[in-house]
């Protein structure tokens, strides 16, 4: 039989996990405002797009936590192909309504440590990585520089970082309405 049926050999362990959430769907949980503290700020930073047309002198926006900016903007700014800066300068701000802007997100840890908590919801295990999540958004140096390009060569730069047993790297694509 094999894996086949792996599924509903699980269906009695689902159902309670299903039951036990269903169950913390219907109570009631006072919010719960201002009991984190303050987030850190944010900073503006300006990009390129990759597939919006844009003249020289002229930059989009986007967010980012400020204390990542530091340790992410020389991988960025170290390939050709991709860039971004946190002074506007004498650069004029273009606005695209819903526009966002290529982004690099690197999870890494000095060390592999995985804890299996139990979940408050299902009441079943699950795996949690530890580990610091950083993220920049990025854009291209010039016209037609190719979005998939400008990450892989941050990738590479940032598990070419040593000290890191953990270092995962993923891409969230630019997105333009239409």
């Amino acid at each position: 039989m094999g894996r086949r049926f792996s599924d509903i050999r699980q269906a009695p362990r689902l159902q309670a996990a299903q039951t036990q959430y269903l169950a913390y769907q219907g109570t009631y949980r006072p919010p719960n405002i201002n009991s984190r503290g303050a987030r850190n700020a944010n900073l503006s930073v300006y990009v390129h797009p990759f597939g919006l047309p844009y003249t020289a002198g002229e930059v989009y926006t986007s967010k980012m936590n400020g204390d990542h900016y530091p340790i992410l903007s020389p991988l960025v700014t170290a390939q050709a192909d991709a860039a971004v800066t946190d002074t506007l300068g004498t650069d004029t701000l273009i606005s695209s309504r819903g526009f966002r802007a290529a982004r690099v997100v690197w999870f890494r840890n000095e060390t592999r440590v995985v804890e299996t908590p139990t979940s408050n919801i299902t009441g079943q295990e699950y795996l949690k990585y530890n580990g610091t999540r950083l993220s920049i958004p990025f854009g291209a140096a010039g016209t037609g520089d190719i979005m998939l390009d400008a990450f892989n060569g941050i990738k590479a730069a940032a598990l070419a970082t040593a000290g890191f047993e953990v270092s995962r790297v993923s891409l969230q694509r630019e997105f333009i309405p239409t």
